[in-house]
């Protein structure tokens, strides 16, 4: 059952301290809402593909009753929450707001207040195991105010790689430092060639004569000044004065090595996060079967997992023994690979189909 877990009298219904607009704390808002890790492009997406994709999917209360028959319940009390688990957050929004969570921290957590969950990622709350019991310190955002509480009060999400006592979850990237070192550091090599602006892209010839120290930096400013920019990437480069302007080809060897870093940054994001590199790539030589079995793997592989933690933890805390939160993977379980080489084996015997016809179905030719 849910219960109240907030009685003080200084926080509103929502467990956050009640200030006014014009407090000076107000000033802090929006800071250190984001992980380092998202701004790596190729983990923002991992993290976004996977969160949003289990987001998307329909939540439904299903009993089991004997022999493993699954009923849909449409008349339970947590069937308001699966629309609305908080006043400011729909089911989808809660839903990403937890994967990302999980993803970036390997924890997060819904308080149980009422007849709400009140979202908190796994930076806002830390636990301890004392004996059996667990004990959660939980500090709300927009304050100061923190309150412990116990695990019948809280839903723990969490990733499958766990810490060594078995109670955290730790974060894709927290297992795999190595990749956060590597992407941080190629990040910073190529915003530092292009604020340095080290790259000449128009030299001028001069011919006859040779300029002076100051002659030569006065056109070079004068230049300067109107390729300016604030993070001038290439810039014109003055050699001596019969001026003959010639462009300069960018070093291709140079240019060559950040795209093949890149490359290989987001396969090894790919295997952390364990998605097929194309999704967090490109789909431009992508068909129409082979996106579907990306889909099939993406399901298969990647989501399935975080889903059944997912509904396992929700359903643990809020429902009973019998009742069970399902997300619905239709549209990735139907007309799988294996069910459409299924129907195209029917359509070849009933001569709907030729042989080299479903081969053709099945990329095979």
């Amino acid at each position: 059952m849910i219960g109240s877990t907030f009685s003080s009298s200084d926080v509103n219904t929502r467990g956050y301290s009640v200030r006014s607009l014009d407090e000076a704390s107000w000033e802090a808002l929006g800071r250190d809402v984001l992980s380092d890790d998202e701004n790596i492009s190729a983990v923002n997406n991992a993290v976004t593909l996977i969160a949003d994709s289990i987001a998307s999917l329909r939540p439904q209360l299903m009993r089991v009753e004997s022999g493993g028959k699954r009923v849909l319940i449409t008349d339970h009390p947590v069937q308001k929450i699966l629309k609305r688990p908080c006043s400011w957050l729909n089911w989808s929004e809660f839903t990403s707001f937890v994967m990302r969570s999980v993803l970036l921290y390997g924890n997060a957590y819904a308080v149980i207040q009422g007849k709400e969950l009140i979202p908190l990622n796994g930076r806002s709350v830390s636990c301890y195991l004392g004996g059996s019991n667990l004990v959660y310190e939980a500090s709300y955002p927009f304050g100061k105010q923190s309150q412990r509480l116990s695990s019948d009060q809280v839903i723990h999400f969490k990733t499958g790689a766990l810490d060594n006592y078995g109670v955290c979850g730790l974060s894709p990237l927290d297992r795999s430092p190595s990749v956060r070192e590597l992407a941080s550091t190629m990040q910073d090599a190529v915003l530092m060639g292009f604020e340095q602006g080290v790259y000449p892209s128009l030299v001028l010839q001069i011919d006859d004569l040779q300029l002076s120290d100051d002659e030569s930096e006065r056109l070079q400013s004068r230049l300067s000044a109107k390729f300016n920019a604030k993070r001038a990437f290439q810039k014109p480069l003055v050699l001596g004065q019969k001026v003959t302007a010639k462009d300069v080809k960018p070093n291709s060897n140079r240019e060559a090595q950040l795209i093949e870093a890149r490359k290989f940054l987001i396969s090894e994001v790919a295997r952390v996060f364990n998605i097929n590199e194309t999704l967090l790539s490109s789909l431009d030589k992508a068909t129409l079967s082979n996106v579907r079995e990306y889909m099939v793997m993406l399901h298969t592989h990647t989501l399935k997992p975080h889903i059944v933690r997912f509904q396992q933890a929700f359903s643990n805390a809020l429902l009973e023994d019998d009742i069970e939160l399902v997300l619905d993977q239709s549209e990735y379980t139907d007309g799988d690979i294996n069910t459409r080489r299924e129907s195209i084996s029917k359509l070849v015997k009933e001569q709907v189909l030729t042989a080299e016809e479903a081969k053709q179905l099945l990329g095979l030719s």
